[in-house]
């Protein structure tokens, strides 16, 4: 008996071998949107943990 292997692209790829399917969900602008998101959060972070020294700075120039 002969085995075969189906390979099907799309937004999502399927991969159906043995009559067992892997259903990929990960593709490249998921990626791109986790790592663009990641980004931003470190970003706010900084400037979080940033604004009370400015504030501190700010303030004693000000007192």
């Amino acid at each position: 008996m002969e085995r075969g292997v189906t390979i099907k692209f799309s937004r999502h790829a399927s991969l159906d071998y043995d009559r067992i399917s892997l259903y990929l969900t990960e593709d490249v602008y998921q990626f791109q949107a986790e790592q663009n998101f990641s980004k931003a959060i470190e970003a706010l972070l900084r400037n979080l943990t940033a604004f009370p020294k400015m504030g501190s700075v700010y303030y004693r120039r000000l007192g």
